[in-house]
Formats: C-alpha cells, sequence, structure tokens
C-alpha cells in the first residue's frame, strides 16, 4: 500500500485534495466463462461491437465504467470484464487504475472513491482476447446495499493500437448504464459493461457426476429430435455427440460450440458428411434491355456458385470467366447468354464452423462451405481441437484459419476453391495429416507465425504459392509435395492476403522460417492428383 497525494493520485477525476490509500491489483486473463460468484453482474454482449477502453495517441483518452446495485452485503475480490476484441500481448503491458465510489443518484460519481487499486493490463505472456476475461483482483473491498460505480483509467499514453474493446450490452434491457468519461466532455452515458464483481471463486463440487454419453441427432427435414444445430448445440454436455442425420442437409446456419468438453469427455460433432453453409440461393432475377440481371444482397467481393461451381474473375480482365459478369458498379450481377436463372447462390453469412476460446471438441465429417470468412474459423485460446474428415470450400477467406493460442489435429481434410485453402497465424499450432489443398484463389497452404507438423500433404493448381512457409513459421515436414504450374502471371484474382501479389514460385520459404524433416517436394501433376 502506497500514500499518495489525492491531487496527483486522483487530479483527472476533479476532486478535493487529501491523501488516499492505493492498493495493488493483479490481473490474469480467463479463457470462457471465470470460474467467479456472481454477487453482481451484467448479462450477454448484445449488437454493438464493444467499447474501447483507451489512451492512445491518435484516439485520445476514453475511461470506461460502469453503475451497479448491490442488494446484499459482500465483500469484494475480483472484478472480471468481457473482451470484445483482443489485443497482442507482446505490443504493451499497461499501468491501469480502477476506482470505486457510491453513486447514491446521476451517473457522476462525487466525492472520494471508497477504494483505488493499480495494475498492469494485459499480464505479461498472456493475451485478452475476444470472449476472453480480463480478471482483476484484490484485497476485499465491502459493499453494503446501495448503489455504486466502478470506472477504469489508463495511466498514461499509448501508442496506437493500444486499446482493449469491452463486451457491451443492450442499454434497452440493462437497469444501469456504462460510463464513459473524456477529458472534453467529462462523465456521460455509455453502453454497459458485461462484468462481474465477485466475492471469490465458486466453491468447488463435492464430486463430479459421472458423464453420461448422448447421442444428439440434429434432422432439419424430420424436426426431431432436434429441428436445428443450434437447438442441439444449446443441450450438449462434455461426453455428448451431436450428429446430423444422413441425407437431412444442407444446413444453412451457423455451429458454434461456446462450451468446452472435458480431457476424457470431449464434445463430438458429426456432421455425416452433410454441407454446412453460409450459401443462401440467389433470387430475383429480372429482365432489363434484353438481359437477366439479379441485384447482389450483399457487396462484392462476396462468393458465387452456379449450380455449385464457383465463379471466379481472371485477373488480366477483373470479368468472370464463364456464365455471368459484374455490372459497371458491381452491384449486380448480369447473366451471359444462355446460362438460366435458377442454381444460383450467394455467400451470407460471416462464419460457418466457428471455434472460439473451446477446448476438448472433436468435429468429423463436416463440409464446410460458403463463409465470407473462413470456412473453419478458429480463434482465442484452446486445446485439444481434433478435425477428422473435413472439408472446406467455396469460402471468401480461408477453407481452414487457426489463429491465436489455438491447438488443434487434423486427420484428413480437403481444401479447395476458398481464397486460400489452410492459412494459420498468430502463435497457433496444428498437427495435419493427410491433406488436399488444390484449386484456391490464392495460397494452397500458408503458415505465419506459427507451428506445423506436416504429413501426407498434396496441393496443387492453386492461384499463388501452392505452399507458403512465410514469417517465423516452424514446420516439420514428412511427405509433402505440390505441382509447380509454371505459370508467368496470376491466373484469377484473389480477396485476401495474396490480393496485391504478382506471380510467386510454387513453393515459399521466407528466411526467417524455419523447417525440418523432409523438404516439400515437387512432383508433376499426374503423381500428385492420383494419390
Amino acid at each position: 500500500m502506497k500514500l499518495l497525494p489525492l491531487a496527483i493520485a486522483l487530479g483527472s477525476l476533479g476532486l478535493p485534495a487529501s491523501l488516499l490509500a492505493i492498493d495493488t491489483a493483479t490481473t490474469k486473463v480467463v479463457s470462457g466463462n471465470p470460474p467467479l460468484q456472481s454477487n453482481v453482474s451484467q448479462g450477454e454482449s448484445g449488437e454493438t461491437k464493444g467499447m474501447g477502453w483507451r489512451w492512445t495517441v491518435s484516439g485520445g483518452r476514453r475511461d470506461l465504467g460502469q453503475i451497479f446495485e448491490v442488494k446484499s452485503a459482500f465483500e469484494a475480490r475480483d472484478l472480471a470484464l468481457r473482451v470484445e476484441a483482443g489485443v497482442d500481448a507482446q505490443e504493451f503491458e499497461r499501468p491501469f487504475r480502477l476506482s470505486f465510489f457510491e453513486v447514491p443518484e446521476g451517473i457522476t460519481p462525487r466525492g472520494e472513491p471508497m477504494a483505488v487499486l493499480e495494475g498492469t493490463v494485459p499480464p505479461k505472456g498472456q493475451a485478452p482476447r475476444k470472449g476472453s476475461w480480463v480478471v482483476i483482483s484484490f484485497d476485499p473491498i465491502a459493499f453494503k446495499p446501495g448503489r455504486y460505480a466502478f470506472l477504469l483509467e489508463f495511466l498514461n499514453e499509448g501508442t496506437d493500437g493500444q486499446a482493449i474493446t469491452l463486451a457491451v450490452g443492450d442499454p434497452a434491457s440493462s437497469v444501469y448504464p456504462g460510463l464513459l468519461r473524456t477529458p472534453e466532455e467529462g462523465y456521460k452515458k455509455g453502453f454497459p459493461l458485461c462484468f462481474i464483481l465477485s466475492s471469490g471463486q465458486k466453491t468447488a463440487a463435492a464430486a463430479p457426476a459421472p458423464v453420461e454419453h448422448r447421442t444428439l441427432v440434429v434432422d432439419q427435414k424430420a424436426g426431431q429430435p432436434f429441428a436445428s444445430i443450434a437447438a442441439a448445440v444449446k443441450e450438449a454436455r462434455p461426453g455428448d455427440t451431436i450428429q446430423i442425420a444422413k441425407g437431412s442437409g444442407p444446413y444453412r446456419e451457423v455451429l458454434h460450440i461456446s462450451q468446452s468438453g472435458l480431457p476424457d469427455a470431449p464434445i463430438i460433432f458429426d456432421g455425416n458428411g452433410e454441407v454446412i453453409t453460409g450459401f443462401a440461393p440467389l433470387e430475383g432475377f429480372r429482365e432489363t434491355d434484353g438481359q437477366t440481371m439479379c441485384a447482389l444482397p450483399t457487396p462484392f467481393p462476396c462468393v458465387l456458385t452456379y449450380q455449385g461451381e464457383r465463379l471466379v474473375q481472371d485477373a488480366a480482365t477483373g470479368q468472370f470467366t464463364k456464365w455471368a459478369r459484374l455490372s459497371d458498379d458491381g452491384k449486380s450481377l448480369i447473366l451471359l447468354p444462355e446460362t438460366k436463372s435458377s442454381g444460383w447462390e450467394v455467400s451470407m453469412r460471416d462464419y460457418v464452423v466457428q471455434i472460439l476460446n473451446v477446448s476438448h471438441h472433436v468435429y468429423r465429417n463436416i463440409r464446410a462451405s460458403g463463409s465470407l470468412n473462413d470456412g473453419f474459423n478458429l480463434h482465442g485460446t484452446g486445446t485439444d481441437l481434433v478435425f477428422e474428415n473435413i472439408e472446406g470450400f467455396q469460402n471468401l477467406d480461408e477453407g481452414f484459419s487457426a489463429h491465436d493460442q489455438i491447438v488443434c489435429r487434423i486427420d484428413g481434410g480437403q481444401f479447395w476453391e476458398n481464397d486460400n485453402g489452410i492459412g494459420n497465424v498468430a502463435r497457433s499450432s496444428m498437427e495435419a495429416t493427410n491433406i488436399r489443398c488444390h484449386s484456391n484463389l490464392g495460397w494452397g497452404l500458408w503458415l505465419r507465425e506459427c507451428s506445423a507438423d506436416l504429413k501426407n500433404v498434396r496441393a496443387w493448381d492453386n492461384g499463388a504459392a501452392q505452399i507458403c512457409f512465410d514469417i517465423n513459421s516452424q514446420t516439420a515436414c514428412a511427405d509433402v509435395q505440390f505441382t509447380d504450374p509454371n505459370r508467368s502471371s496470376r491466373p484469377w484474382i484473389s480477396y485476401k492476403e495474396t490480393r496485391q501479389m504478382a506471380t510467386q514460385p510454387a513453393y515459399v520459404k521466407v528466411g526467417s522460417a524455419t523447417i525440418t524433416g523432409e523438404i516439400p517436394a515437387s512432383v508433376s501433376a499426374e503423381h500428385i492428383t492420383s494419390r
């Protein structure tokens, strides 16, 4: 504990000068819901994309807080805040202050705070990622029944990007507003923060109940036992298998299981070979000046398919290679003569298979298509994530992409007609066996600042490099093969990481990438596609 003049310690609050005790807080980042008693809390994040807690050169200063009510007296030891958009832990460790006030009415704290704590966020080596929680722990603070507020502020100015976006809820469904304070405007109402103020960790259960291994069958055509993936996911527990009924697809919804399994009781999802897709039928064709055309319901670039085949843009002309062309403003699809107006689909969903801050899942026999992002999108912190016999195709970004602190394994995967087949980044770790990456607009397989163990991998007929080991990637290779299309220019336009690249060698390894085992080998097209 240290004593500072209040004019120095809280001069930015405009409070009268005195002496104030400032205690030390510790911080940690946890994935999933923190195991805390919920003495005072506020709910689920809404549609708003969070609020930035910041003090940066270009963004200026914005302190965030929350009004809350205590109905029963307790001693608080932890404040947990849900993260909406994370940052790289290596970028900064920033000192902050957390203050608690009594606020009998209104939103402006009056008088001296009842407690002030200082700490550093994020803690060294821990990255606050989307969906994770920052937990601030401190010596007990006594709260009587009443109305209070907490306020978070950084203690100095940082560089651009050094902000944390906190999850917020819907003001209409929250009893008390959030607080927003800037040097220019002082205190204002803000979006309500998603938080938990807690007396400590939940007490452990006397003994875990035995795991019941159930099979939850999804059949949207029969309407039972479960009519949608989402309905089955809501009921799933560790040890359960969610299984799609054969022949009941395609499923036009997102597969997102937010609960982790257990090491000896994973949650299993068996797609039974059915398609889970972000595609929707493209409808609304009309005849205009002798042409059949349709306004695109989502901005281009998006993924368009005709009778199951993806439309690609010629790199030289910018137009589709067959069946249709884009209007000059890029907002409508104009059919070429003899092309039918039926059989068209357009990508409409941001996610198809979304994995976020979970562990101990198995995904098998799934075909994922039509995402405006990745077919299989893995973010946050997660381990023991297993994928067996999967297919990611016709997605606007990667067919499969692992980010952040994800540890995953693929045994059997095909990735085609995406922007990139597989694209892993940012400290993720992957074991991949029996992989086929072909006919993607950009890279077949791309690794950057991550690690991978590759066995029996084939890459061919991709628009940029067939295999790209990018900056700081670490890869162990065994039986990795690719073809060299020997192109003098890119055949197709791509839309993501390779969009501005000229033609590349079939195999790329940058200087900071490391490889152990066998160097990937170039083979003939006949050899690679026959195996």
